[in-house]
């Protein structure tokens, strides 16, 4: 963490506040796309405060390979097979995995349908699954817009705090691809134990690692080559191997 603190202590020095990470294809379910985390954000993490949204999509970087599955040039499927058909099996095979993600969320409508409200990623194939498998509905509901609630309480957390992106990460981290078996719902159990304050540091010590060398580093899985950093004068900013760091610099 310290590590991370002063770079950007540094790089304030020279008018940068902020950093971008890019998200390959198909990570978020869509095409290309960037993240940016602002210096404020790793201001209030070092300080264990809230963990926006552009940190939590961070962490779903640091977990991709457990996430996300890949199908290369030298994937089995794709063996003797033209441009053309191997264009139908990706569309085949991201279809296959929608609709796994999909019943596993319709698996958690059903064993929570007796809840007045479903907090989950809403998807109406989902949906479809949930009335399919015989789960209450109200037939005479109109097709008004769908309202999604925000700001739920986080169950574990501590009356006051922000720790629930905290939490989501260490879902993230535990409970690996959850959709493996998509028929297992995750159960909520409110008597768990919560994350103590080395475990929470623990997960500002992965972030700032992989930011480091991910993101800032000029050879970086995620280093946007479009950025502020990308630039020649910044270049001792971003190769991190012959960075050296210390408070004097500010």
């Amino acid at each position: 963490m310290k590590t991370l603190h002063d770079w950007y202590m540094r790089a304030s020095l020279v008018g940068i506040n902020a950093f971008y990470a890019v998200v390959p294809p198909l990570t978020f379910m869509g095409g290309p796309s960037k993240v940016m985390v602002d210096f404020e954000d790793i201001w209030l993490m070092f300080r264990l405060g809230k963990l926006d949204v552009q940190l939590v999509s961070v962490w779903c970087l640091i977990t991709e390979n457990e996430h996300t599955v890949v199908m290369g040039p030298d994937h089995g499927l794709f063996v003797g097979k033209t441009e053309a058909e191997i264009a139908k099996i990706r569309v085949r095979e991201q279809d296959r995995q929608e609709v796994a993600v999909a019943t596993y969320i319709g698996n958690a409508f059903l064993q929570y349908q007796d809840r007045r409200i479903i907090c989950a990623p809403y998807m109406f194939k989902a949906y479809k699954f949930y009335k399919f498998k015989g789960g209450w509905y109200d037939l005479k509901k109109d097709r008004k817009p769908l309202h999604v609630p925000t700001n739920f309480k986080c169950h574990k957390q501590l009356l006051g705090s922000m720790h629930s992106g905290y939490y989501v990460c260490e879902f993230l981290k535990e409970n690996g691809r959850y959709t493996n078996n998509p028929s297992k719902v995750y159960k909520c159990d409110p008597t768990s134990r919560r994350l103590q304050n080395k475990e929470l540091m623990n997960i500002c010590e992965d972030f700032s690692r992989f930011i480091m060398e991910e993101i800032i580093h000029f050879d970086g899985k995620y280093f946007d080559p479009e950025s502020e950093l990308a630039r020649p004068q910044y270049r001792d900013l971003v190769d991190i191997a012959r960075l050296e760091l210390n408070h004097e610099d500010y």
